[in-house]
């Protein structure tokens, strides 16, 4: 037997602090792996807290047992699982072999001895739940998953929220409804993601996008808006790319790791050591640094492009290592794409610096504040779609630089010749003086 029962605490759950914190002991890939492990009649017993108006849980649980059993092989789920129910819990006895006749009426027996509720057994009961029969035993479960009100499909690796059921904000329930109000409290951390999201928005376009808007309009510096406005919107989509590949990957080499603690000093000690290697390294491409930045957008977009297809076999195959050698293997996966990561930021700057080193603080605050908006983006997009379609919005960012890049040096190329000019400009004196006291306030921006 494998059992997990109400492994999760109490009050974290009814804090509505799991609605975007990872579970890999729930997931459809976790499940399979229990069921490998099971001998010919054993058992897994899943109990989770059971509320007949909102069975979220269990409904959720009983989606992910028959996604595993299929996958695994088995095509009659529903002679493979029984539903029992006491008081506010709910458990779930999914065997690797379907139950037997006498199995069935000893279960019975000790249910009736017990007091307690047989919400599904192989054959049928009069007091089964309604949907659970359905996820149990309908032919288009899925189906049914899709068009429920609650998000109920069944976690994977990829999306491992076990506890995000929430398609949108709801109306609170009541203690009658939902003894625990876990809905309520869920509901709250989905409003504060979205009012995370609202607030870091708002102020990236407050305190960089207008100011920056204003100052064009004034022409407090020389620099054409054809030329400047994609250089800036690369910085942007670097911070944006950055953070929301990095993130990700974090959240993936949680499983790796095994604790999020590891996960979190390993993968940024990898990142941050190589991408501070390949910031230094950049430094010998500054002949030629805009061939260098579009060789090295491309490197990046298709390393993350792999790490999406490769990391997740890679990961499992390798489980079984000692915590040592995990941590090794993490860093050496990580520094390919941590040395390209790092040398973006600083050969743009190198191009930017050719067109108007004036830009240069207005480039450091917008990566800055893009970064930002993408470390809660990184999570919502992750609980929604999946990490891996979190971490393709980066790719994406990245893609969108190179263009903005191209678009961007051919622009301040054609302006400089029509000129008569080097793309290069010099600094009048004034600006020239100034610009320390400007970098220092786009580095105090960034910080904040």
């Amino acid at each position: 037997m494998i059992q997990l029962s109400l492994i999760d605490t109490f009050s974290l759950n009814a804090a509505g602090g799991f609605v975007f914190s990872e579970n890999y002991l729930y997931t459809t890939e976790a499940f399979r792996e229990y069921f490998r492990h099971l001998t010919d009649d054993g058992i897994l017993s899943l109990t989770r807290y059971f509320v007949p108006r909102y069975p979220l849980e269990i409904l959720r649980l009983t989606a992910m047992a028959r996604a595993a059993w299929e996958a695994e092989g088995v095509t009659r789920f529903a002679d493979h699982a029984v539903m029992l129910a006491q008081g506010l819990n709910g458990s779930l006895l999914v065997k690797r072999s379907p139950y037997t006749a006498a199995e069935l009426e000893k279960l019975r027996a000790v249910a009736l001895e017990n007091k307690m509720q047989l919400l599904y057994v192989p054959g049928g009961t009069p007091s089964a739940h309604a949907d659970i029969v359905s996820v149990i035993t309908s032919p288009d479960w899925r189906e049914f998953i899709a068009g429920h009100e609650f998000l109920i499909h069944p976690p994977t690796d990829d999306r491992p929220f076990f506890f995000n059921f929430l398609r949108g904000t709801i109306k609170p329930a009541s203690p009658a409804e939902d003894p625990f109000l876990f809905l309520n409290h869920w509901n709250d951390a989905l409003v504060l993601i979205y009012m995370l999201i609202a607030v870091v928005t708002t102020l990236a376009a407050l305190f960089f996008l207008g100011p920056l808007l204003l100052f064009a309009r004034q022409r407090t510096h020389h620099v054409g808006a054809r030329v400047a406005a994609p250089l800036l919107l690369y910085f942007a989509c670097l911070g944006y790319g950055f953070m929301i590949i990095e993130i990700p990957l974090m959240q993936r080499f949680m499983l790796f790791l095994g604790y999020p603690i590891y996960a979190l000093a390993v993968v940024l000690f990898a990142i941050l050591l190589f991408s501070g290697i390949g910031s230094l390294a950049s430094a010998r491409f500054a002949a030629a640094p805009r061939a260098a930045l579009l060789r090295v957008l491309a490197a990046i977009i298709v390393m993350s492009i792999t790490y999406v297809l490769v990391l997740p076999p890679v990961i499992t195959a390798l489980l079984s290592l000692p915590i040592v050698a995990r941590i090794l293997v993490t860093v050496v996966l990580l520094a390919p794409l941590g040395l390209v990561l790092g040398m973006a930021y600083p050969l743009g700057i190198t191009v930017l610096r050719r067109f108007g080193e004036e830009l240069v603080p207005w480039a450091w605050g917008l990566n800055g504040a893009l970064s930002v908006v993408a470390s809660v983006l990184a999570t919502f997009i992750g609980s929604r779609i999946g990490f891996s379609a979190a971490l393709l919005t980066g790719v994406a960012a990245y893609g969108l630089g190179f263009v903005l890049i191209v678009v961007g040096t051919r622009f301040g190329e054609d302006m400089a010749a029509s000129r008569g000019a080097p793309a290069s400009v010099s600094l009048p004196p004034c600006a020239r003086c100034s610009l320390s006291r400007w970098t220092a306030w786009g580095i105090l921006a960034r910080g904040v």
